[in-house]
């Protein structure tokens, strides 16, 4: 074997090789100034990795949706850096803190270090664009990621190049064009010329220079060159395959894209009551702490709640790591009473995508009216707009009506519109069967490429979006149907697209609270398309410490005495003489005055305990019938039940502080019977009675009262 083979045979295996080993452009993510978002091709591998970090430390955690993934704690940013290959189904893996492989879908995800959050988003990478300043005047090459511009065809060593979208205009002066490359990035969704240091600044004000996202010249001489992002470029622009002459039959779906999603086959507390196991508490895969899910479509058992729970792996198998288990376990709903600053997500599932049923979320306590604390209206997956978006227009060409030729000659306008009509029943087809809820996205998302593709050979066309369908069809119609019917035509593609559009962009009808609020209850209310509410449903909280306030009648051991002279029989032994008696006046009780009733304003604090009664303290005033104002200290028992669960009675009782009229300590001697001075008996002096004085007592208090107000 020569040289000649030997090289041969060896560039061979190396390219060969590296066929297993494409990759797409590796994503670094700039310390100092981050950016919002980031994008690479997701069919190949790709590497995250950090710049400008020094001594930073930080966990760093891919998050998707309401999972994360742990990827390293403490990780040292600086050498730090975390690889995702595709994986079968539509996946991106990676390995996580604990050498695990995970699966995410090949989505959008972000990637959180430290406070910093950056999005990861689906793309790819761009060619360079080589500009020949000889050629056309215009051409377009995608905005989406950073590229660079070289030129060709010139042989002008030393020409100004300008730089312009018409607003702004930056000189390079005297550029050896056979020799320059300018670079362009994205940063925070902005187009900047980078001029090699990686802060692109305008020659004139210094500050950095930002171009259109849209287009932008090169301006040499008298020569402009314009350079079109792809994305506003119409696909029209390539004429599309032409329309076929006969009418061939087509359908864009299939009972596989309904499979395990339609008629509620597919509910996260049957998803999420797997178990997975975990280090620690602090590992945590879901943040959610309940589920609740309503299907409209089951008469008995329409909710199904779900309860985080992480207990202890019992099993004797377990490896290092699995401490804990985590999974979800389905409650009763007589026994669901969320506690105050848990999250909960609310999920209306088994809907149609056309659906436009509305979730409205209120948290409001019992005792305050009924006033709403606030409200949390969640529209559904379907714009406003899109009410039915597969109707007859008004005047749409039916499929009967195939009279007019074209260039083509035949039934072309006729097949056109039959098949208009079929993809307009179709789509309404998939979005009336296909049941939604937050699991079922994924597979709508795996079925939207198979409908486009389907759409594009039916027609001949080439879209992969419903703007990029639109376009085509609308080129068609312009070049193949004849002019009476374009509008009508016209008007079913509008239809077609716009419903097309709300697939692209579904979401499931739900709500999650970050963390709810230290009320009584959560109300739950649907709204139809028409306005309609449904009756409310009330979920009772738990814990959480409540104050609210209630008045009515206080009874009082508290009473006022009154006094009188009374003349007495009063037998007494002087000092060294014989007994005798005497009489006089002392001062006795005429009216001890009894127990009080009086009105009062208690102030009660509690935990939650229960929907029907609640134990707490109390505090309050009460006035008696003489208008003195009494302190209240004690306990209540609370009960909702009694008078509906608006409204609510407390019985309480405790202490009582306030003034009472008493005899004062000067007359107190003269009380019952005559002051003994030296032996010798004295009586009252005074013609009458004297007046009681104000002092302050405590005694008993019972209440029974009715709230009227709360917070």
């Amino acid at each position: 074997m020569n040289t000649h083979q030997t090289l041969s045979i060896f560039f061979v295996i190396v390219f060969s090789l590296t066929g297993f080993f494409v990759k797409a452009q590796d994503i670094k993510i700039d310390i100092k100034k981050p950016e919002k978002t980031y994008s690479t091709d997701f069919a190949k591998t790709f590497k995250v990795s950090f710049s400008n970090a020094t001594a930073e430390k930080a966990t760093v955690t891919v998050k998707v949706k309401e999972l994360a993934f742990i990827v390293k704690r403490d990780a040292d940013l600086k050498t730090f850096s975390v690889t995702f290959t595709p994986a079968t189904g539509n996946k991106l893996s990676f390995t996580d803190k604990d050498n695990k492989k995970q699966n995410i879908a090949a989505d959008k995800f972000d990637l959180q270090f430290g406070d910093t959050i950056a999005t990861i988003l689906p793309g790819k990478a761009n060619a360079d664009l080589i500009v020949d300043l000889a050629g056309k005047d215009s051409v377009i090459h995608s905005f989406a990621n950073p590229f660079s511009v070289t030129f060709k065809g010139t042989d002008a060593n030393t020409k100004d190049l300008l730089i312009t979208d018409g607003d702004r205009t930056l000189t390079l002066k005297s550029q050896d064009l056979t020799k320059t490359k300018i670079s362009f990035f994205l940063k925070d969704g902005d187009l900047f010329i980078d001029d090699g240091s990686g802060k692109p600044k305008n020659a004139d004000d210094n500050k950095p220079f930002k171009v259109d996202d849209k287009d932008f010249q090169f301006v040499l001489g008298n020569k402009k060159i314009t350079v079109v992002d792809t994305s506003i470029v119409q696909p029209a622009v390539t004429p599309p395959n032409p329309v076929s002459n006969t009418c061939s039959p087509f359908s864009i779906i299939d009972a596989s894209m309904f499979a395990s999603v339609s008629m509620g086959g597919c509910q996260l507390c049957d998803i999420r009551s797997k178990p997975d196991t975990i280090r620690s508490k602090d590992d945590r895969k879901y943040s959610t702490d309940y589920i609740v899910i309503y299907d409209p479509l089951l008469k008995k058992d329409a909710y199904t709640i779900c309860k985080h729970v992480i207990r202890k792996n019992k099993n004797p198998g377990k490896k290092p790591g699995e401490n804990l288990i985590e999974r979800y376990i389905k409650v009763r709903p007589k026994m669901f009473a969320p506690h105050v600053g848990s999250q909960i997500r609310f999920e209306v599932v088994n809907l149609p995508l056309n659906s436009t049923m509305r979730l409205s979320v209120d948290e409001q306590d019992v005792f305050n009216g009924g006033a709403a604390q606030f409200t949390n209206i969640i529209n559904s997956l379907v714009t406003a707009n899109i009410v039915s978006p597969i109707t007859d227009p008004g005047g749409t060409a039916k499929t009967d009506e195939g009279d007019g030729t074209t260039a083509q000659g035949g039934d072309t306008k006729k097949c056109f519109l039959n098949n208009l009509d079929q993809l307009s029943s179709d789509v309404l087809k998939y979005m009336t069967t296909f049941r939604l809820s937050s699991c079922a996205v994924e597979k709508h998302l795996e079925n939207l490429p198979v409908i486009f593709k389907r759409i594009s050979d039916a027609f001949g066309i080439s879209a992969a979006t419903a703007d990029q369908l639109y376009a085509q069809l609308s080129y068609k119609i312009d070049k193949d149907v004849a002019d009476d019917k374009k509008v009508d035509a016209m008007k079913l593609v509008q239809l077609i697209t716009n419903a097309l559009k709300s697939m692209e962009d579904v979401k499931p009808l739900a709500f999650t609270t970050l963390r709810v609020k230290n009320r009584d209850y959560i109300e739950i209310k649907y709204v139809d398309g028409a306005g309609t509410t449904s009756k409310p449903e009330n979920i009772r909280m738990s814990g959480g410490m409540k104050i609210d306030f209630s008045a009515g009648f206080v009874l009082t051991g508290l009473n006022d005495h009154s006094y009188v002279l009374k003349n007495i029989q009063y037998n007494y032994t002087p000092p060294g003489l014989d007994a005798r008696d005497t009489t006089g006046n002392v001062i006795v009780k005429e009216d001890e005055g009894g127990s009080q009733v009086g009105v009062g304003l208690l102030t009660h604090f509690y935990p939650r305990m229960s929907s029907h009664y609640n134990f707490g303290g109390t505090v309050g005033l009460m006035t008696s019938t003489n208008l003195n104002l009494r302190l209240m200290l004690g306990g209540s028992v609370m009960i909702s039940s009694l008078f509906g669960s608006n409204n609510r009675v407390s019985f309480s009782g405790g202490v009582v502080w306030g003034k009472v009229k008493r005899i004062s300590e000067k007359d107190k001697d003269y009380f019952n019977q005559p002051r003994v001075v030296n032996g010798i008996p004295e009586f009252y002096s005074g013609s009458a009675a004297p007046e009681p004085i104000d002092r302050t007592s405590r005694s008993w208090f019972f209440a029974i009262t009715m709230n009227f107000g709360g917070h």
